[in-house]
């Protein structure tokens, strides 16, 4: 409502009202109520009427609260009946009157009846509303530019409320300048202008309070600040619900007065223009997230074409191995076949995060396979890798890394640096491997050590990575390499293939796409 400030005469604050938004009445709230009140009245001969809470009692017998979720609570009312003829030509269908406790339980369920009523209308109004919100914001092939859309929308308010020009002002990113975007009916050489300071701008730091500024004569009002040289203006907050963008100024060439409703109507105005630019940042956003996703994708493919796809032939061995596509992307498994036939394997896990860790993988796999051509032994060749890792990174790079040789006579020859968990299982029971050491790139003493294993048929290897080992299941249980094993305990027998199967139907569910992952890899002797 208008406000007169006492200072001056010529300078008016709109402040928006508090009332709530205007509901529908009573009859168009409860259609139907009244004819279901004349049907209680013949059936019962008791009045059953519906009032407002806030209206006095009378001389009603009974009444139940229906509250409602929007506006004043209304209380469903039962009055004395009316006299009942003792003749037969009574419009009513009873000659006698239905006590009251027979009566009550009926009024007591169309009450229950109408406060579902209330309730599943609210919740259907409130769902129509979110389903207009979740209307998907897209770009039309021949959509006028956001410049366009916003001079049409200026020159438009401007019009209708029989004023001249109107320039769009809105903030800069620290919110200390207000700077001019979009105009109708101003000189273009306004765009060069450099931004102006909020600071002392008290119409415009008034109108991001939530008040529109009417100023029938600038002239009288120099300390309010108007941006343009003009008779009169009118200043209106542009905001969403949440953030203030700026203002909106509409000027008039002669000396004029703004009413409510003009000012009213460039509020809505400002309320149009803030929901343009709000879409054109969803959009922006949009974009800029399917171009992440786009780009998660591509790295998920690269990451996926870069693992082994088949395992080596072999009469005397059973490899599998299974890394979690989604998560960070920091863990990988591979194989490879030297030239006098023994098989080496390896698993790894590197530091850093969705961005660095893919190429950090990439250049430890890489190292890994380059130095397999001179060197075999893993102990050796993880100390080579140490070195690589040290010398040929900024300092940052980490990894976790476990090697086995496999040959044809059923012996292993094993080595990892960091925390990997690592088990050898045979008849005789699950044994892990080898104490943990500090990782790969750490810059400590690193002294590599093979174990050397005589596997017998059944026996295997099982490597766990890192996030392999640190899942929960739905109760918040951990699910660390006790309970994989466990798991596989009754599958032992099976191929290699078929216990990675289970083991990944076991761990899948229970992985979160952005923040978990998981690498296993197992070597059986057949």
């Amino acid at each position: 409502m208008p406000t007169a400030k006492p200072s001056s005469t010529h300078l008016r604050l709109h402040v928006p009202g508090g009332s709530a938004p205007q509901r529908d009445t009573l009859p168009e709230r409860f259609a139907g109520v009244a004819s279901l009140c004349a049907a209680f009245q013949q059936a019962t001969g008791w009045d059953l009427r519906l009032a407002k809470a806030s209206e006095p009692e009378g001389n009603e017998i009974w009444s139940a609260l229906i509250p409602q979720p929007e506006g004043e609570p209304m209380r469903l009312v039962v009055d004395p009946p009316h006299k009942i003829a003792s003749d037969k030509t009574t419009p009513s269908p009873l000659n006698e009157l239905l006590a009251f406790e027979h009566v009550r339980p009926l009024a007591l369920e169309i009450g229950t009846l109408l406060s579902e009523l209330s309730k599943t209308r609210h919740a259907l109004w409130q769902r129509e509303a979110e389903l207009a919100a979740g209307v998907p914001v897209t770009v039309q092939p021949d959509e006028t530019h956001l410049a366009g859309r916003l001079e049409s929308v200026l020159r438009g308010g401007t019009e209708a409320i029989g004023a001249d020009s109107a320039g769009l002002y809105l903030l800069d990113d620290a919110t200390t300048s207000l700077k001019l975007r979009a105009m109708h009916n101003l000189p273009r050489s306004r765009f060069l202008d450099a931004p102006r300071t909020l600071l002392g701008a008290v119409a415009d730091l008034e109108a991001l309070l939530g008040h529109a500024v009417v100023m029938d004569e600038t002239a009288l009002l120099p300390h309010w600040k108007c941006p343009e040289e003009f008779p009169s203006a009118v200043c209106v907050p542009v905001s969403t619900r949440t953030t203030p963008l700026g203002t909106l100024w509409v000027y008039s060439k002669k000396q004029r007065d703004f009413t409510s409703d003009q000012t009213n109507l460039l509020e809505i105005v400002a309320g149009r223009i803030a929901a343009d630019l709000e879409r054109e940042m969803l959009l922006a956003a949009g974009a800029s997230l399917q171009k992440d996703e786009r780009g998660q994708r591509s790295i998920a493919r690269w990451r996926k074409d870069r693992l082994p796809q088949f395992a080596p032939v072999s009469e005397e061995w059973d490899l599998a191995g299974w890394a979690s596509e989604a998560g960070p992307g920091n863990e990988f498994f591979d194989w490879n076949v030297l030239n006098d036939g023994r098989i080496v394997f390896g698993l790894g896990a590197v530091n850093g995060d969705e961005h660095a860790a893919p190429l950090n993988v990439a250049a430890l796999q890489a190292a890994w396979r380059s130095h397999l051509d001179h060197i075999a032994e893993p102990a050796a060749l993880l100390s080579k890798l140490d070195e690589t890792i040290r010398t040929s990174s900024a300092g940052d790079l980490t990894a976790i890394f476990g090697q086995g040789n496999l040959d044809e006579a059923g012996r292993l020859e094993f080595a990892s640096a960091g925390k990997l968990a690592s088990f050898l299982w045979t008849e005789a029971g699950r044994h892990p491997l080898t104490p943990l050491s500090s990782p790969l790139g750490t810059g400590d003493l690193y002294v590599p050590a093979s174990h050397y294993f005589k596997l017998q048929k059944g026996d295997m290897l099982i490597l766990f990575s890192p996030g392999a080992c640190n899942l929960v299941d739905e109760g918040g249980l951990h699910i660390g390499p006790d309970v994989l094993l466990k798991t596989l305990q009754r599958h032992r027998h099976r191929p290699a293939a078929q216990l990675m199967t289970v083991l990944r139907e076991l761990l899948t569910p229970r992985l979160n796409g952005k923040r978990d992952t998981a690498t296993i890899m197992m070597a059986k002797r057949r």
